[in-house]
């Protein structure tokens, strides 16, 4: 029994070629193209977070599968701390083709992936070239080379990703000989901030102003908007071509089904058949648990509404300023406040000896009724909504665990700080106001009516009334004077 020593903590707070990745068990496949079926004659060795209840019930289904593995707990310090190997573990070491998987929560898909095999024989290609790997970026594979003495020189592989312009995805990075590095190249670049012309899917649908279709385009579909803008943004600043689709099954944004797939735009992302997604969407936790998604770069205002009450009849507008209780006030201290006001306009004539002084009864009651109807009336209630604003924030979703995360995030806070995404909206929705696409809202103004008249009618004929009664008032006033005249010369003669 021997230990593999070259299990050292890089490696082992990596993971395996052969391991899961997080994914589930299906059948006698895994993730690398590995079958199972043709690991019956090699020593396989499961390594499990002791610290993470689902590592380990990952390892225990790997055991009902009948092989005949060596289980071993790893331990850690913390939750940022190595996992490391007990120094007590035996493996065995008769086989010549060790399988080691293992299985850890702490394994980072942004990560730093060491593999180290005595195996130089197509190693680096089965380790690097699958489609596990070709989502993580960062992946050394290292192997004693041949035809040099052992335990001297090595060769240190690496791989391309997301590159379909190259013939050969692995290749050799660097030579150690002697103690030291040959080449001295950088060993883990920023693979994915040059795509190198390849091309990238990014699934959308029409939603207005984010999304735009632009008629006149024969070839496809063809759109503008923000999200459309931001996206030829990132396609030219990361150096790819971007590849435009709508969602697979027709779908718009998606649902969750019973099976836990989704459909829709969120259901192209988590099977992976486009590397972004955008349609207007929101930030929020329950959707970031089934895709990530960018730094924000806009927001929508969204709002709860409730329906206004129905307005009031017009003919009770005279009405609407007061309730009952201050029109009867009203009523009641109208003419004694008129009285004190004449009270008080005789008494300043007659203090201030000035006879221009206008102070007669009818000129007082004028004044205080303008007071009175000076009183501004209240805006009239119209059928509509009413409620409250609130911000959401609007990202690009992309692929769980999707490796070029960081490289849009930065790009994308330079177009947010660059003030373009304000600019685009103002543009867009000119060019659709322009265009007569941007909704026909009918017009909240109108006409005027008879019913919106009433008010004015009822005021008209409240006028007509006094005036009537003034009328017959003031000439029954001028009979009953005339009266007694009459009389008067009748008895003189």
């Amino acid at each position: 029994m021997r230990s593999p020593r070259w299990v050292v903590r890089a490696v082992a707070a990596a993971a395996c070629v052969l391991g899961v990745w997080g994914a589930g068990l299906r059948s006698n496949v895994y993730p690398g193209n590995v079958s199972l079926d043709a690991l019956g004659s090699c020593d396989i060795m499961v390594l499990f977070d002791e610290g993470s209840g689902t590592a380990e019930a990952k390892a225990e289904a790997l055991l009902k599968l009948g092989l005949p593995v060596v289980v071993v707990s790893l331990r850690g310090d913390g939750d940022s701390g190595p996992l490391e190997i007990p120094a007590d573990s035996q493996f065995p070491g008769a086989s010549d083709c060790p399988a080691y998987f293992i299985f850890a929560d702490k394994l980072h898909y942004l990560g730093r992936f060491i593999f180290v095999t005595e195996s130089a024989m197509g190693a680096p290609r089965l380790i690097l070239d699958n489609p596990v790997m070709a989502w993580r970026p960062h992946a050394l594979v290292i192997t004693e080379s041949g035809g040099v003495r052992r335990s001297s020189s090595y060769d240190v592989w690496s791989h391309e990703v997301f590159r379909d312009d190259v013939p050969e995805r692995v290749h050799r990075v660097e030579k150690w000989r002697r103690g030291a590095a040959q080449l001295g190249a950088h060993l883990f670049p920023n693979k994915l901030g040059n795509f190198h012309g390849n091309v990238l899917r990014a699934v959308t649908f029409e939603h207005a102003p984010s999304i735009v279709e632009v008629e006149g385009h024969s070839a496809g579909h063809h759109y503008d908007g923000i999200d459309i803008r931001l996206l030829h943004i990132l396609a030219d600043a990361l150096n790819f071509r971007l590849k435009i689709v709508n969602p697979s099954d027709g779908g718009k944004w998606g649902s969750p089904l019973d099976n836990g797939s989704w459909t829709g735009l969120t259901g192209d992302l988590t099977q992976r058949r486009a590397h972004m997604g955008v349609a207007n969407l929101f930030i929020h936790i329950h959707y970031l648990e089934v895709v990530d998604m960018t730094v924000p770069y806009d927001m929508e205002f969204g709002c709860f509404i409730t329906p206004l009450p129905e307005p009031l009849p017009q003919w009770v507008a005279l009405s609407y300023p007061f309730s009952l209780q201050v029109w009867i006030l009203t009523m009641v201290f109208l003419p004694v406040g008129t009285t004190l006001l004449y009270v008080a306009s005789v008494a300043a004539r007659f203090l201030l000896h000035d006879e221009t002084w206008d102070g007669s009864f009818s000129r007082t009651v004028f004044y205080a009724l303008g007071v009175f109807l000076s009183v501004g009336m209240p805006q009239v209630g119209t059928v509509g909504l009413q409620g409250f604003q609130f911000g959401v924030l609007i990202g690009m979703a992309m692929p769980k665990k999707a490796p070029y995360k960081p490289n849009l995030d930065r790009v994308v806070d330079r177009v947010v700080e660059a003030g373009l995404v304000r600019k685009w909206f103002s543009d867009i929705l000119f060019s659709s106001r322009k265009r007569g696409t941007a909704g026909n809202e009918e017009s909240r103004g109108g006409a005027l009516t008879v019913d919106n008249l009433q008010g004015a009618w009822l005021l008209l004929g409240a006028g007509w009334v006094v005036s009537g009664a003034a009328i017959v008032l003031e000439l029954l006033f001028a009979s009953s004077r005339q009266q007694p005249r009459t009389g008067l010369h009748s008895a003189t003669a």
